[in-house]
């Protein structure tokens, strides 16, 4: 054998394990540890609560209140849907639904039916409701889950 193909054949063995110790280094490298969310202050747990793709969970059937106006009786009628990033806040949310429900309404019955009429009304009731909803969430997996409240259906009469 030739000196030439001596060295070409280490060359290429050379090559070679290095190739698959490479490979192997990067098939068997460790994963990012993934943190605790006990571990996590509340605004990181909130940013992690927000990946993922869009989750809508429609509250049905739609939430109705009345409000006394002096000698007359006016109405809201509200359709929600819940935006969230994850199921196990649609699973908090299907699972205590009578509970959501009834913080809905009463948050609904403290509400001046003449700042409902605004936007700016309309938007301080948005992010009331979704506290509302979140404090359930809070309560059950001890984290944010609901991202938004979303008004479907609003029709003041």
């Amino acid at each position: 054998m030739s000196k030439k193909f001596i060295i070409i054949a280490a060359a290429g063995a050379l090559i070679l394990i290095l190739l698959s110790v490479g490979i192997t280094w990067w098939l068997l490298r460790p994963e990012p540890a993934t943190p605790n969310p006990e571990d996590m202050d509340l605004e990181h747990q909130s940013q992690t609560a927000i990946r993922g793709p869009a989750v809508y969970f429609p509250m049905q059937p739609a939430f109705v209140v009345n409000y006394p106006v002096g000698n007359r009786v006016r109405f809201l009628q509200l359709e929600l849907s819940v935006l969230a990033r994850d199921h196990e806040t649609i699973s908090v949310l299907n699972m205590h639904m009578p509970l959501v429900r009834n913080n809905i309404l009463i948050s609904l019955q403290g509400q001046d039916v003449q700042s409902l009429l605004t936007d700016e009304g309309k938007n301080q009731l948005q992010q009331e409701l979704t506290d509302v909803i979140q404090e359930v969430v809070m309560q059950q997996i001890g984290r944010p889950g609901v991202e938004n409240v979303l008004f479907i259906n609003f029709v003041i009469q």
